[in-house]
């Protein structure tokens, strides 16, 4: 049995207009036994990324902001992995749309691209961490893309910081429970086809908007977490 009882609290500071202010979103499910990326959960880009000047191959150099970046769970509602138990971890492995816009040059941002991609973030519950307090870290996200107005470029995470974030669940009583998730995600950009690339100037927060709330019964948690959804959880 599924129950579907997800609302997003009305108040959001800055989405989308400065990196710098944290999120006030949450979102409310009615039971602990939550998941941790829930089906059609939402995750977007605060504040824009700036990158330094990049290689484009030729002799020349690209300057790049990135404007905006959405993150999209799986869209199957059997899809979803349990919190870990204390001193446990897991590894979420499936695929997730991204939906990112570049700004090149100064220029206005060219048109949304958009990519199906593997990204395995990592849940842990490390040891005397406070009740509901989940460390996370995006693992990889590698993406490659070209359009009428953006050259061929490739974008994955930093090869020497991590990317974490935080997945919080707090008891609101009345069997009510809102959850604040984030990533602080360090990008690389290369134009040259791998042969440089260059760190963003900034770290760049995704926080979550929205879930689509459908939300196991403690007893189907097994069945939700290697049933035929497409998202494997391996402990580590």
């Amino acid at each position: 049995m599924m129950t579907r009882r997800t609302t997003v609290a009305a108040c959001v500071m800055a989405l989308l207009t400065c990196g710098t202010v944290s999120t006030a979103q949450s979102i409310i499910v009615d039971s602990f036994f939550d998941v941790y990326f829930m089906p059609e959960s939402v995750y977007e880009l605060e504040g824009p990324i700036t990158f330094p000047p990049a290689p484009d191959g030729s002799g020349g150099v690209v300057e790049t902001e990135m404007i905006s970046m959405t993150v999209s769970g799986p869209k199957n509602p059997e899809g979803s992995v349990a919190l870990p138990p204390p001193s446990g971890s897991f590894i979420v492995d499936s695929f997730f749309d991204v939906e990112y816009r570049l700004s090149l040059d100064g220029l206005p941002p060219g048109e949304p691209l958009i990519r199906e991609i593997p990204i395995p973030p990592e849940i842990r519950n490390p040891p005397g961490s406070p009740t509901g307090h989940y460390e996370t870290e995006m693992l990889a996200m590698d993406l490659s893309a070209v359009g009428p107005s953006t050259p061929p470029h490739l974008i994955r995470l930093s090869s020497t910081q991590p990317s974490l974030g935080e997945h919080i669940v707090t008891d609101l009583g009345n069997g009510n429970f809102s959850v604040d998730s984030f990533f602080d995600v360090h990008y690389e950009i290369s134009f040259d086809n791998g042969s440089s690339w260059v760190a963003a100037n900034n770290a760049g927060r995704i926080s979550i908007v929205s879930a689509a709330g459908l939300i196991p019964e403690p007893s189907a948690l097994l069945l939700a977490l290697f049933g035929a959804a497409g998202i494997a959880a391996r402990r580590r």
